[in-house]
């Protein structure tokens, strides 16, 4: 692996920009202290490079990662792009290089700083975006679900194949608040879209009936004599609860509950696709 530079590469933060930046580092025989994004408020005295984000150098380094490293070396990369892990993206440029050096056997370097906490933060999205897919709960308006959700992952590219199986024949949308997208749904038909916030008609009579039911159905399984609200804690910390209905005792509009500032009509669902 090359020595450090005093340079810091700068990307547009997307996973194509983040390749041209290993493309550079590979090309240039140097391995810069850092790789920011346009948005990182970061300041520092060693000179900033610009990586612009070239298609075709991107896709000759994921193919070089696949066949000097093997194709698991890319998908933990990917993963790993997904992740709140603020080091991500020298982190995954440092794997890659490891990934050039060693091979396939990469993929076995726990030991290694680099490896192991790419790891750690692989198994930390794996994790949340499965608990999501058991405490996520859906509110219904005029024929579509909506949910949102608070994440510290971009755990929606993970959630996405799951939620569109399992409800393949209904429209539906699920809002991460903390990274500003929506996956949108219509049968057959995705899309995950930046977005801020969003409104939807407020919930009816038939799904605040619904709500109440589920409330009185969680408490009513319950048992008193096992209930041990540190265990509950360590399964299903507080960040999670705020929008699940058992949780929430009034009863809020859809509207108020999923924001206003920016407007979603139905009709967007129509457009959703692949």
């Amino acid at each position: 692996m090359e020595k450090e530079r005093d340079i810091i590469y700068r990307t547009d933060g997307s996973f194509d920009g983040l390749m041209c930046a290993v493309f550079e580092s590979v090309t240039k025989k140097e391995l810069p202290s850092d790789i920011i994004t346009p948005r990182a408020e970061q300041l520092s005295l060693y000179p900033i490079k610009e990586i612009a984000t070239d298609r075709t150098r991107a896709e000759r380094v994921k193919k070089a990662v696949r066949e000097r490293a093997c194709a698991n070396a890319l998908t933990a990369a990917k993963l790993c792009f997904l992740t709140c892990n603020p080091r991500r993206s020298i982190l995954i440029l440092r794997f890659i290089l490891l990934g050039f050096a060693n091979g396939k056997n990469v993929m076995n370097m726990l030991a290694h700083d680099t490896v192991n906490e790419l790891m750690k933060s692989v198994n930390h999205l794996s994790r949340e975006a499965q608990l999501y897919k058991g405490v996520l709960r859906f509110t219904e308006s005029e024929g579509v679900l909506a949910a949102k959700i608070q994440p510290k992952n971009m755990i929606l590219p993970i959630i996405r194949s799951h939620f569109c199986d399992r409800f393949s024949g209904e429209k539906f949308l699920i809002f991460d608040e903390t990274h500003g997208y929506a996956l949108i749904y219509a049968p057959r038909r995705s899309q995950i879209i930046p977005i801020e916030a969003f409104s939807l008609p407020p919930a009816d009579k038939n799904e605040l009936e619904w709500r109440r039911a589920w409330r009185a159905f969680h408490k009513a399984i319950g048992i008193e004599e096992r209930y041990n609200p540190k265990c509950q804690m360590s399964m299903l910390p507080l960040r999670y609860r705020g929008y699940m209905t058992e949780f929430i005792e009034d009863e809020p509009s859809l509207g108020g509950l999923i924001g206003q500032s920016t407007e979603i009509s139905v009709g967007l669902f129509g457009n959703a696709a692949e």
